[in-house]
């Protein structure tokens, strides 16, 4: 998470704590975000939002629990007139979230169909199972 990585940042750049606070902010609704609006967004949203059935990835750390999430146009809002946002305009607008409204937008299209970056959906069988492929990869690569 991002979020955890911020405080890091303090020491180099001489923030204060209130900027390491705004940046923290800032951050947690980029995440949101990021993982919850877009054709980007966490495969698991998007198989949530083709109405698969995602049960057992909810216990996942990486699960991000968007459904959880009751007013997401009041997080773009925030985020949209956030300070820092200036400093970090989007260069690729047709697949994630831009403005004010693409989280409802991006939605309406992976449910009507599209999936990562704007492709067609396969279907819950193929794409679980291509999550559940790199799951046990990842785990195999994962020391104790």
């Amino acid at each position: 998470s991002s979020l955890c990585e911020v405080e890091k940042y303090q020491p180099f750049f001489g923030l204060t704590e209130m900027e390491v606070a705004e940046a923290t902010q800032y951050m947690n609704y980029f995440e949101k975000l990021r993982q919850c609006c877009g054709f980007q967004m966490s495969v698991y949203n998007r198989l949530r939002l083709h109405g698969c059935n995602i049960t057992k990835y909810k216990s996942l750390s990486l699960y991000p629990n968007c459904e959880a999430i009751k007013n997401i146009t009041a997080i773009e809002r925030v985020f949209y007139s956030h300070e820092l946002r200036k400093y970090s305009r989007s260069k690729d607008n047709d697949v994630n979230w831009s403005e004010i409204g693409d989280c409802a937008r991006y939605d309406v299209m992976i449910r009507d169909g599209k999936d990562f970056n704007g492709s067609p959906f396969t279907g819950c069988n193929s794409t679980m199972d291509r999550v559940d492929r790199k799951q046990k990869k990842r785990k195999s690569f994962d020391v104790t």
